[in-house]
């Protein structure tokens, strides 16, 4: 399968979202205009992309069907809260077997500071309470066009305190919290970062 790559230049800068927590690991935040460069077209795909490749928008990989259930993901169609008129599919793992789906792409999962400078960028601020933009149409269509959908996603950041948790974004409102990290979430890669 021949990968498609754009590369993103990182600012060395810290993200100030969140707590400041030994929880967290610190790690360079992207240029704030990179969301804007992330979000040109991904790379073409066949029509009916459950049976197609990778979907490649800038430095965020979406793995095909294939990768991600050889890997121990779930394959399926989002219909969820504030679908769009296409289809929309996500592949859903556990923490191990999403790094593993990640790896076989020659990409990582995001660390939990590029997840919240993803909601950050599209106009969306990282929200405790669970209300932050879900109804904004500019919010979700800019996280949109990165290839992520509404729904939880894993970071590659683990809890200090707790090995066997991991961090995740919400993308529908910008929560962040942290899991097991044998629970199913959304898988969404990275690569050039």
């Amino acid at each position: 399968m021949k990968f498609f790559l754009v590369s993103v230049a990182l600012a060395g800068l810290l993200v100030g979202c969140g707590s400041d927590s030994d929880d967290e690991k610190r790690s360079p935040s992207p240029d704030p205009t990179a969301m804007q460069d992330q979000t040109a077209t991904p790379t073409p795909a066949p029509a009916d992309n459950i049976l197609g490749a990778e979907e490649v928008y800038g430095i965020w990989v979406k793995p095909s069907k294939s990768v991600c259930e050889s890997n121990g993901g779930k394959y399926s169609e989002y219909n969820g809260l504030n679908a769009i008129d296409k289809k929309e599919y996500s592949c859903d793992a556990n923490w191990e077997n999403s790094n593993k789906i990640c790896n076989a792409i020659e990409g990582e999962l995001p660390s939990i500071e590029l997840l919240m400078a993803a909601v950050t960028d599209c106009g969306g601020t990282i929200d405790g309470d669970y209300s932050n933009k879900d109804d904004s149409k500019d919010y979700s269509d800019c996280y949109r066009k990165s290839g992520l959908t509404p729904e939880y996603y894993w970071s590659s950041t683990s809890l200090d305190r707790d090995s066997n948790m991991a961090w995740f974004i919400r993308f529908l409102n910008g929560s962040k919290d942290f899991n097991k990290k044998t629970y199913s979430l959304t898988v969404q890669c990275v690569r050039g970062n």
